[in-house]
Parts: C-alpha cells; sequence; structure tokens
C-alpha cells in the first residue's frame, strides 16, 4: 500500500440504505487508502454494489458519513463524485448505446472541445482516439455508436472515460470482470496496476476469489447488508473465504460423481453445421439428462452455436430435435422444440431491466397467464402468482413481484432468467456462462438445479468459459477451436485443466 497508510482518502461511516423493506445496507463502516486495491466480496444481495452506487453518487444514503480527502461530502450525483475525483465502472451496463464512442468518453464533459459555443468534432475525435489508445485499446472506432459493439467493449469505454478525469483520486470497478475476455481482463489490470502506483484508490468489487486473492491488498467481506470482516490475503486462506461470505460451510460446488451418463435417448442431433465463418462443419449429439459442456477461447465458435440452437443465427446443415429435422430460425421456433436459452449477456439478452420480475417470467410464457376463456387478455392475478411460485423456489430476493429488475443484484437477475424456462417446462437448457457475475451461493444452487435438471431427463448444453466448471459438471466436453470441434472429453476425475486447454490452443 503506498501513500499515508494512518490517514484514509475515503472513508465511510455508519452507512445505511433501505428499498421499501429490503435494508440494502446497514451501519456499514471502511476506509480506503491511496494507492490500495480494496476488495469487496460477498453473497449477491450483500450490499456490496448499493455501497459503491453511494460512493458514487448513484444513489442517496438514508444516513451516515463519507469523508473524502479529509472533508465530508454529500455526494449529489455521479458527474458531481467525478468532478471530485471518483469514478465508477458499473457491473450494469454504464454508456449510452444511442451515442458514439467519442461521445460516450467526453459526456457532459464536451467545453473542453468547444470555443465560442461551436464544438469541434475532429479535437474530441482526436482526444477519444489518444484516451483508447493510451489503454490500449486503439482497434475501438471512436466515430461508431456503442450499441454496435461487443459488451465486453462497454465496460472498457468506461474504464477509458474513468482515466479522461485528470484529478482521478478513486476509481470503483463493480464486477467488471465476469463480461471481459482474458485479453480484456488483462488490459484492466494492467491499467488498475499503473493508476495504483499513481496514488489511486482501487475499490474492487467481484465474485471471483482467485482473482481477488491476486490483486487485493485488503478484502472485505460483507454479508446481509452488513460489514462482516477485513482480512488481510497473506493473513488469510482462500478457502475460508466461501464460508464467512454465505455463513455456511460450502462442501462442493461441482458435481460429486465422475460417471458420465445419460439415459441414450437423442434430444438434439446436429449434422454439418456451418455459420458464415463462426462455425464449419459441426456434429454433435444432446441426450435426454446429459449435460453437455462446451469450451473454448473467445471467437472460438462455442457462443455463435448457443445463439444458432436458438434461433438468432442463420445457418446451414441439419438439426433435429426429439428425432425430427427443425429448421430453428426464430427464438420463437426454438421455444417451440422445448429450447430455452440463458445467454451471456444477461441484462442485454436474457431480461428486461426496466420491467418487474412478473413482467419478465411472464414474458416465453403467455399461454400460462392467459385470462381463462379469453387468451388474448392477461390474467393479473396468473402473473403474479406465476412470479410468486419462482421466487419461492429459486428463493429471489426481493420485496415482491413488482420489483424492478435493474435493482436486483446480478445473482437475482440470473434466477429470473432462469425461472423463466423453468415455468415454460423447457426440455433443452442452452445455459451460457450459467455462473457468470453470481456469487458462490448461488453458484451452489445453480449446479444444483442444472444436476436436477439432469435427473429429470432434461437436455443441458452448458457453455463455459471457467475451465473448474466445464470439466466438474459435464457429462462430457466438446473444446472449439476456430470454429470447429478440437477435442471431445468423457466424464473423469483424471481430466485436468491443461488437457482441455491444449485442444483450445
Amino acid at each position: 500500500m503506498d501513500g499515508d497508510k494512518a490517514t484514509p482518502l475515503l472513508s465511510v461511516r455508519n452507512i445505511d440504505k433501505r428499498f421499501g423493506g429490503i435494508t440494502a445496507l446497514d451501519n456499514v463502516s471502511m476506509d480506503f487508502f491511496a494507492g490500495e486495491t480494496h476488495c469487496v466480496i460477498g453473497e449477491n444481495g450483500a450490499g456490496k454494489s448499493t455501497l459503491m452506487k453511494i460512493i458514487s453518487g448513484i444513489y442517496s444514503k438514508d444516513s451516515g458519513e463519507i469523508t473524502f480527502e479529509g472533508r465530508n461530502v454529500e455526494p449529489k450525483n455521479v458527474w458531481h463524485m467525478f468532478q471530485n475525483g471518483i469514478a465508477i465502472v458499473l457491473q450494469e451496463p454504464g454508456v449510452v448505446g444511442t451515442l458514439t464512442v467519442a461521445e460516450n468518453l467526453f459526456l457532459n464533459n464536451e467545453k473542453q472541445f468547444s470555443r465560442a459555443g461551436v464544438l469541434s468534432l475532429w479535437k474530441r475525435k482526436k482526444a477519444a482516439e489518444k484516451v483508447l489508445k493510451n489503454i490500449g485499446v486503439d482497434y475501438i472506432d471512436v466515430t461508431k455508436r456503442v450499441s454496435s459493439l461487443p459488451y465486453e467493449q462497454w465496460k472498457l469505454l468506461e474504464l477509458a472515460r474513468a482515466k479522461t478525469n485528470p484529478g482521478l483520486r478513486v476509481l470503483i470497478i463493480d464486477e467488471t470482470t465476469a463480461a471481459l475476455t482474458i485479453d480484456g481482463q488483462k488490459i484492466l489490470f494492467d491499467q488498475l496496476n499503473e493508476m495504483k502506483g499513481e496514488g489511486v484508490a482501487i475499490l474492487f468489487v467481484s465474485h471471483r476469489l482467485k482473482e481477488v486473492f491476486q490483486i487485493a491488498d485488503r478484502i472485505t467481506v460483507m454479508k446481509d447488508a452488513k460489514h462482516v470482516k477485513t482480512l488481510i490475503p497473506d493473513e488469510t486462506r482462500l478457502d475460508d473465504l466461501p464460508s464467512m461470505m454465505v455463513g455456511r460451510e460450502l462442501k462442493h460446488y461441482y458435481r460429486d460423481d465422475w460417471q458420465a451418463s445419460h439415459d441414450g435417448e437423442l434430444l438434439i442431433s446436429v449434422r454439418n453445421l456451418s455459420v458464415s465463418d463462426s462455425i464449419r462443419d459441426v456434429s454433435f449429439d444432446l441426450h435426454k439428462g446429459e449435460i453437455l459442456g462446451i469450451g473454448g477461447l473467445v471467437g472460438s465458435g462455442m457462443h455463435v452455436l448457443g445463439r444458432t440452437l436458438f434461433g438468432l443465427q442463420h445457418y446451414t446443415g441439419e438439426i433435429s430435435v426429439n428425432g425430427q429435422v427443425v429448421h430453428l430460425t426464430s427464438p420463437g421456433v426454438a421455444m417451440k422444440h422445448g429450447i430455452g436459452f440463458i445467454p451471456r449477456e444477461r441484462d442485454k439478452e436474457g431480461l428486461i431491466p426496466m420491467h418487474t420480475i412478473k413482467d419478465n417470467i411472464s414474458l416465453p410464457n403467455m399461454n400460462l397467464v392467459a385470462s381463462r376463456g379469453m387468451k388474448q387478455l392477461v390474467s393479473l392475478q396468473k402473473k403474479r402468482q406465476l412470479a410468486r411460485d419462482y421466487m419461492k423456489k429459486l428463493s429471489i430476493k426481493a420485496p415482491n413481484v413488482n420489483t424492478l429488475c435493474i435493482n436486483l443484484s446480478g445473482g437475482n437477475r440470473q434466477k429470473v432468467v432462469v425461472s423463466k424456462w423453468l415455468a415454460r417446462d423447457t426440455d433443452i437448457f442452452i445455459m451460457a456462462c450459467p455462473t457468470r457475475g453470481v456469487d458462490v451461493g448461488v453458484k451452489a444452487q445453480i449446479y444444483r438445479l442444472m444436476e436436477s435438471l439432469k435427473e429429470q431427463g432434461k437436455g443441458i448444453i452448458m457453455i463455459t468459459e471457467e475451465l473448474p466448471e466445464l470439466i466438474g459438471m459435464s457429462d462430457r466436453i466438446l473444446v472449439f477451436k476456430e470454429g470447429k470441434i478440437s477435442r471431445e472429453f468423457e466424464r473423469s476425475k483424471e481430466l485436468d485443466e491443461e488437457q482441455v486447454v491444449v485442444g483450445m490452443i
């Protein structure tokens, strides 16, 4: 830790925050120092993101005190705190999709490019290109609309926007690495190390405990809206953190059997599948009661496969479902054949964040919530009951079914996405990074759900970038490389990550 250890750069004292009947923060106090990476961990709903949003001016606190650079501050909004030297890279989308990259980088800060009231687009463009070059992402076209870019680049733009602030003293990173590839993570960590060396305080929220141990100077555990403990990594065991976070021992995440199993009956048969330049001549089968793992590097074609099987990509080749050749031309067609899709980009494609829990769960289940005798009309009572049922089944933490999904934690949002397809009695689940951005407790819950679905004879295609998850949950593993299946592995206790990686590279 650089800087004066005795004097925090930023302190929060006795912070309280409630949303309706839910306590989000309960008397939380913490100190953050210049030149330090302070990681904050905890279950979804523990209050981590709420605290960061209060510090950055997104939410107002109900009570308590914030001290920054030795003076009390009352955050008014994000721009107010940005001007004071505090910036945040959000877990949710933090850019305006309809604006260009350059417009987003200097949003609300355009005066520096104006003269006599006239904005110089050329100066702003050059400044934007310089900012992106400085963090190593000059391949991003600053004239493009952000909505046309991959989600990973949205997060990198938020990082670049923070660095446009010459007076930056505190940078908050809230669950950002879950959206980044390996290359994107390297860019982020390189920038954090550079800023840390310049005396910037890094407040880092993550569910990835190995990652936390690698970068943290201190680690604070939160649970049930409270500060539990602040730890020094060198004095702490990684294996102790999950139980601190969830308040109980997690004996295992993954399956405890090592025998590949299914009932032999085919659910999906794919033959000679090709998708533009992304997938080339791929063939495989999925059986009832089977978890088929798909692994590969970014750009290998594995994510395109998931989208194709849900009718989102034009393809050539043949796909059969339950022995019948089908033409998956749209999500509607895929759904009629019993296919559900849990996408990697949860907030962009998995749910509508500004709608309620009941709206999101009901969306693909209109037949279940239609009024009796008048299928054109929706029964609000049925919508509420359907949502209540799945809030209870999956332990979704929210005040009620009318809660907007934007106000839920990442893990609870994922449970809403899963609920849609459970309510539909889906037979084939395509799960793309199913535990991305969720805490250890929700991870274990999703894995137990997958085992239950397997026992029910459902088929699961699990596309994942996490090797322990791939090996720990799959009956079979298909490794994608350059649009083709390069290796196939059966479930085995002897299978290790190195063997799988060889097939990827």
